[in-house]
């Protein structure tokens, strides 16, 4: 989604809720003129609504510090019985292992908290006819991946294409959890396509729901660096990441 950083900076206030009343106005003609605008608020709008991320960040370190604080008050206490002993520092263990898996979610519970697959559209470009276009994206709406991928498979076998069909390609592919096909989808979109940060955000959420953390951190490191709508999320989940 190409956005200047003005855009940007509107769709993060109006998710704030902190627009005023001219921002208001301009916020209103740039979501009904602009396609890519649109559906940089309903992807963000989408994410939010699932995730908070400061919040969880903030619990983080709450918990870290707290964990910090019971070792260094921590007490010696004399037990008659050297495998009660041992028995009591396993469970306390286990119950440290327990609290930092709360606040450090695994790389499957990260992607959960993240995926959101991308927005449908209501219209696409291309040369393929608006009813067969539209049939796809109503599968895809209804979440119906694999028929979403037969009919794209189908298209590109017969040399036809929309604009976006590969976006929604590898994320019929990451929502069936097959995370390898969609990364190939994924690495065939190029830079100079209009979808290409979509792709690289999707890309990282597709190395990270195989598991593959060092490649889904490289790939964040890199749009966190780029002015796209993706740029906080990507940040917010490096932090979680690291």
């Amino acid at each position: 989604m190409k956005l200047n950083s003005n855009d940007i900076e509107l769709i993060e206030k109006s998710i704030e809720g902190s627009l005023n009343s001219d921002e208001e106005l301009l916020f209103e003609e740039k979501y009904n003129s602009s396609e890519a605008f649109r559906e940089s608020v309903l992807f963000q709008r989408s994410l939010l609504s699932s995730l908070d991320a400061h919040h969880k960040v903030k619990l983080r370190n709450e918990l870290t510090q707290m964990l910090r604080e019971v070792d260094s008050e921590r007490k010696v206490i004399p037990l008659p019985n050297k495998w009660y002993m041992l028995a009591a520092s396993i469970v306390i263990l286990i119950g440290v292992f327990w609290i930092f898996d709360l606040s450090n979610s695994s790389n499957k519970e990260l992607f959960n908290k993240y995926y959101q697959p991308f927005p449908a559209q209501g219209f696409v470009r291309g040369d393929v006819s608006k009813l067969q276009t539209d049939e796809i994206l109503r599968l895809y709406a209804s979440a119906e991946y694999q028929e979403t991928i037969n009919k794209i498979v189908a298209l590109n076998e017969s040399g036809k294409s929309f604009n976006g069909q590969m976006l929604y390609l590898g994320n019929s592919y990451l929502a069936l959890g097959q995370s390898e096909d969609a990364i190939r989808v994924f690495q065939t979109i190029d830079e100079g396509d209009r979808y290409y940060p979509d792709a690289q955000w999707y890309l990282a959420l597709s190395y990270l729901e195989k598991g593959a953390k060092n490649e889904a951190i490289e790939v964040l490191e890199l749009l966190s660096l780029q002015n796209t709508v993706y740029t906080t999320s990507a940040l917010s989940l490096l932090g979680d990441l690291e």
